[in-house]
């Protein structure tokens, strides 16, 4: 059976059980409670729904993130690195299905579905709502009203028409009236080979001296560092150590719009 099929079918019993809802809801997606359920009916499950085979495993994950999907607003995730504080504002994605050796289908995130189609299928449109996702989470930060500058990521892939970070945080500094700086912070080499590299030593080679700033304008000042995906947070790192060393900032602040599930998520899964 394929995913989507799983979805769909998973879809239905959400939406025609609120019980489940409150049990995925209450017990901060415990898999091995929905799998109970979801053996216990699983001959009901394919009955009813015409299907054999069905893979309980696969369900299971279905129901708990078309629950997360639609029921639970997620709060926004703290980032830790050297940073004085930082927040990524959702996952990247839900869940990963392996469907072969070498592929997996991923369920997104909303935020993450609208940074995927933007950055990889060129749809401007979902600029708009990203920016309006930083800025409703700004909004509530204590931090905002403090801010000189938003100081964006400066971008890996420069064949890029139109820079995903940057054109959404025109967005945010326009919606806030906060300064975006995209003159600041320079970066002097290139990196693209960190996405290869999964070694922590191998990377620090890679990004030192990988960024300059140009002068001191933000000395003695605070400044949000924006992202649109936080992974490892070593690049986030390297940019935070040199605003601090060699633009003597008084404070850096992250936000990102996604976080990768593999730095964060695992604890607060229970099997």
């Amino acid at each position: 059976m394929s995913t989507t099929n799983i979805n769909e079918i998973a879809s239905k019993i959400v939406n025609k059980n609120a019980k489940i809802v409150d049990i995925v809801k209450n017990n901060k997606r415990n898999y091995r409670l929905i799998r109970n359920i979801v053996n216990s009916n699983i001959n009901l499950i394919q009955t009813k729904y015409k299907v054999n085979n069905i893979d309980a495993h696969q369900l299971t994950w279905a129901i708990i993130n078309c629950v997360e999907n639609n029921y639970i607003e997620r709060e926004p995730q703290v980032i830790q690195g050297n940073w004085k504080a930082g927040w990524a504002i959702d996952l990247h994605t839900i869940s990963s299905v392996k469907i072969d050796d070498s592929h997996f289908e991923n369920t997104y995130s909303d935020i993450g579905k609208a940074l995927n189609l933007l950055k990889y299928h060129d749809d401007f449109s979902q600029i708009e709502y990203l920016a309006d996702c930083v800025v409703k989470f700004m909004r509530t930060n204590k931090i905002t009203s403090k801010i000189a500058a938003i100081v964006p990521t400066p971008p890996s892939n420069l064949d890029r028409k139109v820079q995903p970070v940057y054109a959404i945080a025109q967005k945010v500094s326009e919606k806030l009236n906060i300064p975006l700086d995209t003159d600041y912070l320079v970066k002097t080499k290139n990196t693209s080979e960190l996405k290869t590299i999964e070694d922590k030593i191998q990377r620090q080679e890679v990004l030192n001296g990988a960024f300059q700033v140009k002068d001191y304008r933000y000395q003695n000042k605070k400044v949000l560092l924006f992202d649109d995906l936080f992974r490892s947070g070593s690049t986030l790192n390297e940019i935070t150590r040199t605003l601090y060393q060699s633009g003597n900032v008084k404070n850096v602040y992250v936000v990102t719009l996604t976080k990768t599930r593999a730095n964060g998520l695992a604890k607060n899964i229970s099997y």
